[in-house]
């Protein structure tokens, strides 16, 4: 959509840099979770589909 951010962006509170930036364009992300060690970020889509990243990789 028009004026929207399609992208993920993660930073590191410590230092304030940015750490990863996954490309989103394709569909709108719904909501986010981190696994409890930090390591794995889920996203899910507003058309349903639920991926699974580690850094700029999907791993499902």
């Amino acid at each position: 959509m028009r004026g929207e951010c399609q992208a993920l962006r993660l930073w590191n509170v410590e230092t304030g840099n940015e750490t990863c930036l996954i490309d989103q364009s394709y569909y709108k992300v719904s909501s986010l979770d981190f696994s409890g060690n930090g390591q794995v970020l889920v996203s899910s889509h507003r058309n349903g589909t639920i991926k699974v990243w580690q850094q700029n990789k999907v791993l499902v």
